[in-house]
């Protein structure tokens, strides 16, 4: 979101004004305080130009992927800081997390229960993403699904590449043979794929 103020060439004490209308902004837009501003003129043609390179910011930002194992990092960091609230003396375990599309940026988190987590700590998780990485000017979409979600989706997966179990090992008898002959595969990555 990009918010062009006009008439700018009007304002005296453009400075105060500007703070006082950041301040305003930040009162009345408190549940979107991600956007951007620019105080233009078109009058004058007073920062007109930079509308767009605000707009192309705000879209790579809307683009921005990020990498599985970075956002795990930033998840994990939020959690050792802030754990999500017991409820009903049930614990939430998060499992892990990944971005599942862009425009928005949509971030997937996988726990044992994602009915217990509260709006609040979905926003914690927000404000902790915005930190790490720009997403100035875009919303974000952060989703707690049951990790028994992820397995569901993982078991479709396999079954529309039309793999069933006796492929699966017979592929990896293979790979372990030819670990055993060369040193090419490494004998860990075996152990990984059973």
């Amino acid at each position: 979101m990009v918010i062009a103020i006009n008439k700018w060439d009007l304002i005296e004490n453009s400075e105060e004004q500007r703070k006082a209308f950041e301040n305003q902004f930040d009162t009345d837009l408190a549940f979107m305080r991600y956007y951007v501003t620019i105080y233009v003129s078109s009058l004058t043609g007073q920062r007109i130009g930079q509308i767009m390179e605000k707009v192309d910011y705000v879209l790579e930002n809307a683009r921005r992927e990020v990498p599985m194992a970075l956002f795990n990092n930033v998840l994990t960091n939020a959690i050792s800081v802030n754990e999500p609230p017991a409820k009903h003396g049930k614990k939430v375990k998060i499992v892990y997390g990944k971005q599942v599309s862009t425009c928005p940026p949509t971030f997937n988190i996988y726990c044992n229960n994602a009915s217990l987590i509260e709006n609040s700590y979905i926003r914690y998780i927000e404000n902790n993403l915005r930190r790490a990485f720009d997403f100035k000017g875009t919303p974000l979409k952060v989703q707690f699904k049951n990790k028994r979600e992820y397995y569901e989706l993982k078991d479709e997966t396999l079954k529309d590449l039309d793999l069933d179990i006796n492929d699966i090992k017979k592929f990896n008898k293979v790979l372990q043979k030819i670990a055993k002959e060369t040193n090419l595969i490494d004998k860990n990555v075996i152990k990984t794929i059973k």
